[in-house]
């Protein structure tokens, strides 16, 4: 008898918690990539309102099953046999679940979607490096935290994790050192983050970001194409730029290289340029979709565009 209440005195191993997220990211991954391409056509010049909506599809996922109508398991906790109770032992409200999945869910997504605009605006490296240190305080706590293995979320929305074998377990504080390396590592996100910011804006004029705040970077890249025996070559300038428009709005686009040859002709006549590609990704939830268009260039005497093609991409991630 005493072994078992050994056994039920244990906090959820750090393991089964870790894969059963593996899971749920995998699982939601694959719900956002069916879902992102059903929706994009619609939502194709609202790359924020597509994010969002995404993000939305992950905390429902989370919510709902941590809650009393999954009894607390997702699909990842059901194979990792753990379940997210209240200190009490008892399933959660949804509502009690939303708050708890928003203080993870919502920074964890919008991290990485924002990282791409956060060296323009300094409110969102501030805003990036806040959702970055909140998402890296909930997986230091759940990794480090051995007493209970309450992470942020956990503490903030007073719940807890049990094996399904568990009906609670004796409630620890957070070991004090733990909030004093979470303090320090979040200076340190801040700081490096302001660091960007601020390496951003003492670039040379030669970036071509000062052109335009929509191109992200650019690169020339050497392409080969063989028909038979016979080999061609494109020196391809490769944008990858923050707004979709350039992708199908021809005329923009030739506005852009035209801005670009004018401040940068060297660029288009020693690297000899003869296509140029647009590249502009969407975020939807934990799924990217990957748009690339691609044209002719030819100066004659302006920068003029000519459709080529066009391809997209879906990939899990950021």
């Amino acid at each position: 008898m005493s072994k078992i209440t050994t056994e039920t005195q244990k906090a959820a191993p750090i393991f089964p918690r870790i894969f059963a997220f593996i899971i749920d990211c995998i699982t939601v991954g694959v719900a956002c990539l069916v879902m992102g391409k059903i929706l994009y056509p619609y939502f194709e010049n609202s790359p924020f309102i597509f994010q969002c909506i995404g993000t939305l599809l992950c905390l429902f996922y989370f919510a709902a099953f941590n809650s009393h109508i999954g009894n607390g398991k997702t699909i990842g906790k059901i194979l990792g046999k753990i379940r997210v109770k209240d200190l009490n032992g008892a399933s959660i409200p949804f509502i009690h679940s939303l708050v708890r999945s928003s203080i993870f869910i919502i920074p964890f997504c919008f991290a990485g979607y924002l990282q791409t605009y956060s060296t323009q605006h300094l409110s969102l490296s501030l805003l990036v490096a806040f959702f970055q240190s909140i998402v890296f305080a909930c997986f230091y706590l759940a990794i480090f935290n051995g007493n209970s293995q309450q992470s942020l979320h956990d503490l903030l929305s007073e719940t807890q994790i049990l094996r399904n074998a568990q009906s609670n377990i004796p409630r620890q504080s957070v070991w004090r050192i733990h909030y004093y390396i979470i303090a320090l590592l979040t200076i340190v996100i801040f700081s490096v983050n302001l660091w960007g910011y601020f390496q951003s804006k003492a670039m040379s004029a030669n970036d071509f970001s000062l052109i335009s705040n929509d191109i992200k970077n650019a690169q020339v890249e050497s392409r080969h194409t063989f028909i038979g025996e016979a080999e061609s070559t494109n020196q391809v300038l490769i944008l990858n730029v923050n707004q979709p428009d350039y992708l199908d709005d021809l005329e923009r686009a030739q506005t852009l290289l035209e801005k670009i040859n004018q401040q940068h002709a060297e660029v288009l006549t020693q690297y000899h340029i003869t296509q140029v590609q647009f590249n502009f990704s969407y975020q939807f939830g934990l799924a990217k979709l990957s748009k690339t268009t691609l044209y002719d260039y030819k100066k004659t005497p302006k920068s003029s565009l000519s459709y080529i093609g066009e391809s997209t991409g879906l990939n899990l991630g950021f």
